[in-house]
C-alpha cells in the first residue's frame, strides 16, 4: 500500500464513506480485493474493487447513464 485518500464532505468535514488506496502492484490489488471484498467491518459491508482511471470511468458512466 502506498497512499490512502479519504474524501470528505466539504460542509461537515466528515468522511463520505469511501476511500481510495494506491497499491504498489497489481498483485497487491488482487490480494486486497480477494481478501476484503464483501467482508464485514464494524457492522458495515465492505466493497473493495479496483478503480478505473478517470477517463475510463467517465466512458462507463456515459454507457450506463449514471
Amino acid at each position: 500500500m502506498e497512499l490512502v485518500s479519504i474524501p470528505r464532505d466539504r460542509e461537515t468535514g466528515t468522511s463520505r464513506g469511501f476511500a481510495f488506496v494506491d497499491m504498489s502492484s497489481e498483485e497487491e490489488v488482487q490480494k486486497a480485493v480477494k481478501s476484503l471484498h464483501e467482508t464485514n467491518y464494524n457492522g458495515r459491508l465492505l466493497r473493495v474493487q479496483p478503480s478505473l482511471p478517470k477517463e475510463e470511468a467517465r466512458k462507463q458512466d456515459k454507457k450506463t447513464g449514471a
